[in-house]
């Protein structure tokens, strides 16, 4: 955009030139605001924390009512805590990428535990768990290591962790070269 085109736009050049331009400050001023709001708004679409839901079953799979699913950062942290509702279903939000353990605790169940299960930036993390009927003292660990495959949405996001970025040889310095990266 060349020089005079922008001044007269934005009214920059025209209220510093005359003394009484009230008028052409006001378009600065709503220049400046329109400016600040579309840049709000397009920061709004990067989400930088991810979620985990699922649903509790019992051997039969009849949904479990009312189980109290932990969700806690193996990093540390304040552990989340919901309920199950009506249908068995539960869903932990606003949580930081990482990795975390869920356990899921009913009356007469077993203490179901899931190890290892991976949050990244803006996607669902699907846990759905299997409790089965017995004493509360037993727990069941799960070793949730493998990779999980996103069936909620189409959506596509991954995290690049600092290490990867900086051994990567992109010379431009763009993000965008560096989105292209992600599988």
């Amino acid at each position: 955009m060349n020089r005079t085109v922008f001044s007269s736009l934005v009214g920059l050049n025209a209220s510093v030139r005359s003394s009484g331009g009230r008028m052409k400050s006001f378009r600065f001023l709503i220049a400046s605001a329109a400016f600040a709001f579309l840049t709000t708004v397009t920061c709004l679409g990067q989400a930088t924390l991810g979620v985990i839901a699922g649903s509790v079953t019992d051997n039969s799979d009849a949904v479990v009512l009312g189980a109290t699913v932990t969700v806690q950062r193996t990093e540390g942290g304040e552990p989340k805590v919901v309920k199950t509702g009506a249908s068995g279903d539960y869903r932990v939000e606003s949580l930081t990428p990482g990795t975390y353990t869920v356990k899921v605790a009913a009356g007469g169940f077993s203490t179901a535990e899931l190890a290892n299960i991976v949050v990244s930036a803006s996607t669902t993390t699907p846990v759905n768990v299997r409790l089965s009927v017995g004493a509360t003292t037993e727990t069941v660990q799960v070793d949730a290591s493998a990779q999980r495959v996103q069936t909620e949405t189409g959506d596509l996001s991954g995290v690049i962790p600092t290490v990867e970025i900086k051994d990567l040889p992109i010379a431009s310095g763009n993000p965008y070269d560096l989105a292209k990266t992600l599988p």
